[in-house]
C-alpha cells in the first residue's frame, strides 16, 4: 500500500465521507453568472424586478378582465409565506395561464424562491421546489435558461441531503448539458460514496479524459491507489505509468506540488517495480526501485532489490543488497517490520550455501556495504531522476523500469 507519511492527500479505497465539492462551487458561480441581475435584485444590490402593471379600476366589478383574474391570483401567490406552498401555486399559475403577461414575473418569483431556499439552508424544501420546476419543464421543446440552475439547485440539495441516486442523476444530466472533467470527477466521487465501483472506474476514466485533466497526477494517482486497495497490482502499475506521464505534464511546479510529484513518483515507481517483479522482468524491476529509491530512502526498496537479485541467482549481489536493508533498517531505531528479520535470514542462507553452512566471515559482506557511497544503491545506467525545472520535462516523463 502507498506509504502514509508521503503520499498525496487522496482517498484509499474506503469512500468518501463527505459531499463533492467542486459541482457546488460550481452552482455558487451559477447563481451569479445565470441569475446575476435578478439574484442583485432580490438580494437588494441591483435594479429591482419591475412588478406586473396593476389592472385598471374596473368599470363593472362584477365581470373582472381575464387579466385582473390573473393579476389577484399573482397577489394570492405572493402574499403566500410558506415556501412549498408558494412554489406549488406559482406552478399551478403557469400551468393555468401558459401566455400571461405576468409570467416573468411569475418566474423570477419562482427563482427567487429557489434561491431563497439555498441561502436559508432550507435543502428538504429546495430539493422538492428545484425538482418541481424540472418537472415543469422537462417537455419544453426548448430548455429555459433558467433549467440549468434549476439542476445545479437540485444536485446542491441532494448533496446536502445524502440523496446520492438523485444527485448523481443531476449530476450526469448537467455534464451531458455541459460537459467537463470536473464535473465527471464528482460524478466519479458520487459514485464511490454510494459504493457502486464500476461506475467509479468509467467515471474516473472519463475525467482523466479530458484536455483539462491532461496534467492532472493526482486524479490518476487515486486509481492507483484504489487498485492497491483492492488488491489489483496489474491496474495500479498501470495506473502508475498514466501518473507519471500526467506529471511531466506539470508546468512550473511550486513547493508543495514538486513535493505531491516526489511522493506519486515515489510510489508508482514501486508499485511498476512489483509488477515487474511478479512478470519475472527483474532487471527492469531494480531499475524501477532504484528510481523509487531517489525520490525517498526506504527499506523495502533495498529488500525488492535483493529478491530481484537473489531471483536472477545473483548471489553476490543479493546478499549486498539483503545486507543493505538489515543495517538500512537498524539505522535510528526504523521499524521496517520483517522486513529486517527476513534480510538477514536470506543473506545467511545464502551465505551458508557457499561456506559449509556456516555463517563465519558473513561480516566482510556487511563491510563491503558500509564502504560502498551512498550513490552507489541508486545508480543507474539509466538518467538520474529528472528535476522539475520546465526544461526537463521530457526526463520527468521516464517511465519507470523502461
Amino acid at each position: 500500500m502507498i506509504d502514509q507519511k508521503t503520499r498525496p492527500n487522496v482517498p484509499v479505497g474506503a469512500p468518501m465521507k463527505r459531499p463533492p465539492v467542486i459541482f457546488l462551487t460550481a452552482i455558487l458561480v451559477l447563481e451569479v453568472t445565470v441569475f446575476g441581475g435578478i439574484l442583485a435584485s432580490y438580494a437588494g444590490t441591483g435594479p429591482q424586478q419591475s412588478e406586473p402593471v396593476p389592472p385598471p379600476k374596473m368599470e363593472d366589478p362584477e365581470t373582472p378582465t381575464e387579466y385582473e383574474r390573473e393579476y389577484q391570483e399573482w397577489q394570492a401567490c405572493e402574499k403566500e409565506s410558506a415556501p412549498l406552498k408558494q412554489g406549488t401555486m406559482l406552478i399551478e399559475f403557469l400551468q393555468k395561464h401558459p401566455k400571461s403577461m405576468i409570467l416573468p414575473n411569475v418566474n423570477a418569483a419562482y427563482k427567487h424562491l429557489l434561491f431563497t431556499c439555498s441561502e436559508s439552508e432550507k435543502y428538504q424544501e429546495l430539493e422538492t421546489l428545484s425538482e418541481q420546476w424540472l418537472k415543469y419543464h422537462s417537455n419544453d421543446p426548448q430548455r429555459p435558461p433558467d433549467y440549468l440552475q434549476a439542476i445545479a439547485y437540485s444536485a446542491k440539495a441532494a448533496a446536502k441531503l445524502k440523496h446520492y441516486k438523485l444527485l448523481v442523476q443531476r449530476q450526469i444530466e448537467y455534464c451531458n448539458l455541459q460537459p467537463s472533467g470536473a464535473l465527471a470527477k464528482e460524478i466519479a466521487d458520487t459514485y464511490r460514496e454510494m459504493d457502486e465501483k464500476d461506475k467509479y472506474l468509467e467515471w474516473m476514466q472519463k475525467a482523466a479524459k479530458y484536455s483539462e485533466f491532461k496534467s492532472n497526477f493526482l486524479l490518476r494517482y487515486e486509481l492507483v491507489d484504489y487498485y492497491l486497495s483492492v488488491k489489483d497490482l496489474p491496474k495500479a502499475a498501470e495506473w502508475a505509468r498514466e501518473t507519471l506521464n500526467a506529471a511531466g505534464l506539470v508546468k512550473e511546479p511550486g513547493t508543495e506540488t514538486r513535493d505531491k510529484i516526489q511522493a506519486a513518483r515515489h510510489t508508482c515507481c514501486d508499485v511498476i517495480g512489483k509488477d515487474l517483479y511478479k512478470q519475472g522482468k527483474f532487471d527492469e524491476a531494480i531499475r524501477s526501485f532504484k528510481q523509487a529509491l531517489r525520490e525517498k530512502d526506504y527499506g523495502d526498496g533495498y529488500y525488492q532489490i535483493a529478491l530481484c537479485f537473489h531471483k536472477k541467482k545473483a548471489v553476490d549481489d543479493a546478499m549486498l543488497w539483503y545486507a543493505k536493508t538489515e543495517l538500512w533498517c537498524k539505522e535510528d531505531g526504523r521499524k521496517c517490520g520483517d522486513i529486517e528479520a527476513n534480510a538477514k535470514t536470506n543473506l545467511e542462507n545464502i551465505y551458508k550455501s557457499l561456506h559449509d553452512n556456516t555463517v563465519i566471515g558473513i561480516e566482510k559482506i556487511y563491510k563491503k556495504v558500509r564502504e560502498k557511497p551512498d550513490s552507489y544503491w541508486t545508480s543507474d545506467p539509466e538518467p538520474d531522476r529528472a528535476s522539475f525545472n520546465p526544461t526537463q520535462k521530457n526526463q520527468l516523463r521516464q517511465q519507470c523500469g523502461q
